[in-house]
């Protein structure tokens, strides 16, 4: 086997098998939602935020009970500036020209839109005033929306705030018995190392994970040694005006799923149809509904 070739997933995760660990995130997601509230998952790169959108638009006509439910992710940082998209999300509804606020109106239930990256660089004159105006369509009812971004210097008013919970022991477990059930399985010792060394950032613990994999295929690899000299990145510090926190901590149950790499928004990632240039349907079929289903038998009863 080469010894570059592991079964972890450092990019977004659009199997919905390898989604563990964020159900939680993803029910207060669609809490929020459900009571018209703008949903704001601020965190580091690599910390799952691409993810849990994914898996928000896929899962969201089920967990929201609409069969019909125009669901789309849009990757902010792929588009030119705030005119591109608008201009995306009324083609996607209404014929061109339309103006976008007239034209998600023309679906029998609000749209349910993801929008990723909100903090690319382009954005930045006009973010302020396109988030407002998300808020006030969601309030309206007009509108489902949530946004993720890697930093933001302030929480906008009426936006409702999920944190990330941190990578731990239970979320280590759960994704090797994903990944590798019958493979090869790091000791306790190794474990707790990862997690420590980790410091509850998830993409750097997949990263340590490959590094152990890969050690076990090359006797001369020190995986500690380089997991060691990892630098995860710190929490995201947000000060802010008032806002509502859904905070998932890192001791709860929810620890949260690793890898992060947007989808193109030119292209739709598999099991996705394309809409328009820019937006894609999460559609992930059966599976998706079997796995969720499954998730929220969890949730109801309160256990793994």
């Amino acid at each position: 086997m080469d010894i570059h070739t592991t079964p972890f997933e450092t990019q977004m995760l659009r199997d919905a098998t390898l989604f563990v660990g964020r159900w939680g995130e993803l029910q207060l997601v669609m809490q929020a939602i459900d009571k018209r509230r703008p949903v704001l998952v601020v965190a580091p790169p690599q910390s799952g935020k691409s993810s849990l959108l994914f898996h928000a638009v896929a899962a969201g006509g089920i967990l929201l009970d609409h069969d019909d439910l125009p669901a789309f992710y849009l990757d902010m940082a792929e588009f030119p500036d705030i005119e591109a998209v608008e201009t995306t999300i009324a083609e996607a509804f209404a014929p061109a020209g339309t103006p976008w606020l007239q034209a998600i109106l023309r679906p029998d239930t609000a749209p349910f839109l993801a929008f990723d990256n909100i903090d690319a660089l382009q954005f930045a004159p006009h973010r302020d005033a396109f988030m407002a105006q998300l808020a006030n369509e969601c309030a309206a009812g007009r509108l489902r929306v949530i946004v993720a971004a890697s930093q933001l210097d302030a929480v906008p008013a009426k936006w409702e705030l999920v944190h990330l919970g941190q990578a731990g022991q239970s979320f280590l477990r759960e994704y090797l018995d994903v990944c590798i059930p019958d493979g090869p399985q790091p000791d306790r010792a190794d474990q707790t190392y990862m997690v420590a060394h980790a410091r509850g950032h998830v993409g750097t613990l997949i990263v340590i994970l490959t590094l152990w994999y890969r050690a076990q295929r090359q006797a001369d690899l020190d995986w500690r040694a380089l997991a060691a000299a990892l630098t995860p990145p710190q929490p995201v510090q947000s000060t802010s005006a008032p806002y509502v926190q859904a905070d998932v901590s890192p001791g709860s149950t929810t620890d949260p799923i690793g890898g992060e790499s947007p989808i193109p928004a030119h292209s739709a990632p598999p099991s996705t149809k394309p809409m328009a240039d820019g937006i894609t349907v999460g559609n992930l079929g059966w599976f998706l509904l079997v796995s969720v289903l499954i998730g929220v038998f969890i949730w109801m009863f309160g256990g793994r």
